[in-house]
């Protein structure tokens, strides 16, 4: 992807388009889950959210879907429970009306304090 990325300006005359920068990073997000890296997965999710919030405001949108539920989901599925309730957190602050941020950081929560009760917290 790389090497397509490096022979895009020259032949379109321009940058190469902000979102696939963020699709980039997301998709070797997705490679190093699959390679069992979760920790740099999740890192990688997490610059890659930053990127996309960064992405100048559209309509519709100029990116797919949102990084942030990704890496809430992701999180939650490896046990990152905390991290899971910040990602959908924001992820609501960014589209307050999605249902799978509001399942997410309900179901994240729920999580949490299942295993505060556990801990005797």
């Amino acid at each position: 992807m790389n090497d397509v990325f490096k022979q895009f300006k020259p032949k379109v005359k321009s940058r190469v388009p902000k979102e696939l920068l963020v699709a980039r990073e997301e998709l070797q997000a997705h490679i190093a889950l699959l390679s069992n890296k979760v920790d740099r997965a999740l890192q990688m999710m997490q610059s890659a959210a930053r990127k996309e919030r960064s992405l100048r405001y559209s309509e519709p949108t100029s990116y797919p879907r949102p990084v942030l539920e990704v890496l809430g989901q992701v999180a939650f599925q490896h046990g990152k429970f905390s991290l899971a309730k910040t990602a959908f957190t924001e992820a609501l602050e960014q589209y307050p009306d999605s249902p799978r941020a509001k399942r997410g950081l309900a179901e994240a929560v729920a999580r949490l304090e299942a295993k505060n009760q556990r801990a005797g917290l």
